[in-house]
């Protein structure tokens, strides 16, 4: 059998005084952004959907606030739009009133909006139109409240049936 042989202790302190100072440094940063990320994936977050449940197509009519868009935006109307896109196809874009229209298949989901905070705010929506056997129009931000009800934690869906 071999001989075992003595293994010098390395404390934490010693290996510190042996990095480079661009070491250190690169330790340092990842260290910090992986405190920020611990940090700020903790944020409660919230995520509003529409869901078609029908056997049919819906077509869904999104007319964005040209205030909110301008005011907090500063990129495209375009691009505000296209950003509400996760699911649907984007039929067309009129950019003159801020309108986005979207086919909504069945059985698929379109996400409207999320972010940090509890509940949906709808700060950049004005109106929604969902165009399918029968029309539902919300004309402010109350009545969406009223229709987007909590389905899970923080998940917020409208559910056309």
């Amino acid at each position: 059998m071999g001989l075992i042989q003595p293994q010098t202790r390395c404390s934490a302190r010693m290996l510190y005084a042996i990095l480079t100072q661009k070491m250190k440094k690169h330790i340092i940063l990842s260290l910090f952004f992986l405190f920020v990320l611990l940090l700020s994936s903790c944020e409660k977050v919230y995520i509003t959907k529409l869901r078609n449940s029908t056997e049919t197509d819906l077509v869904l009519e999104i007319i964005l606030d040209k205030d909110s868009v301008n005011k907090y935006n500063n990129h495209l109307k375009e691009s505000t739009i296209i950003s509400f896109n996760n699911g649907g196809k984007l039929i067309k874009i009129d950019s003159t009133n801020y309108i986005a229209t979207f086919l909504l298949k069945s059985k698929e989901e379109y996400a409207f909006e999320g972010g940090l905070g509890k509940k949906p705010k709808f700060t950049e929506i004005s109106k929604i139109n969902i165009y399918g056997k029968e029309t539902l129009r919300m004309n402010s931000r109350a009545e969406m409240f009223k229709n987007f009800e909590e389905e899970s934690n923080r998940q917020y869906v409208l559910e056309v049936k």
